[in-house]
């Protein structure tokens, strides 16, 4: 579809169309915004098994040298693949924000006359484009440092406190 609301067969997708694809698009980013924290609970989750785990009494004075750095290697690659993971997510979820961008811009909700009191439905502001570095240092770069930390004190204590 070109900005004029007219598709590559020259044909044109009318305004219920556009109605039901923004509904369908916008349904799927909070899909994506809501798989963006799951998966970092799952890697925080992760950690904290392992802490619940390696802070047993039992398994802290048993566990050899080799299972140690095992787990500690396991916990990493697992952590290292729900961060890819974080970062695809995060890809989709501003591509379809870019998408609903364009799909609100041709429905002209950002425009002066929107409503019949001849404001804009939406904030003028908010009409702009969407890069891909959209949200990347307010909520992605948070939730990974919060994962890599919360994974090395993992891994300290399953070497350090326990030995």
């Amino acid at each position: 579809m070109t900005a004029s609301g007219t598709c590559e067969n020259g044909g044109t997708i009318d305004r219920e169309t556009l109605i039901a694809i923004h509904g369908a698009v916008t349904g799927e980013i909070t899909t994506l915004r809501d798989s963006e924290f799951r998966t970092a609970l799952y890697s925080l989750g992760l950690d904290a098994a392992v802490i619940a785990v390696f802070s047993n009494d039992r398994v802290a004075n048993v566990a050899s040298t080799v299972e140690r750095w095992g787990t500690i290697g396991l916990i990493t690659l697992a952590t290292a693949l729900l961060l890819v993971h974080l970062f695809v997510l995060h890809r989709y979820l501003t591509t379809h924000r870019a998408i609903r961008r364009r799909i609100e811009r041709q429905l002209g909700v950002h425009s002066e006359t929107a409503l019949s009191d001849g404001g804009p439905l939406f904030p003028t502001e908010w009409q702009g484009p969407i890069s891909m570095r959209f949200q990347m240092f307010t909520l992605v770069v948070p939730i990974v440092v919060t994962i890599l930390l919360f994974h090395l004190a993992t891994c300290l204590l399953i070497f350090h406190v326990t030995s």
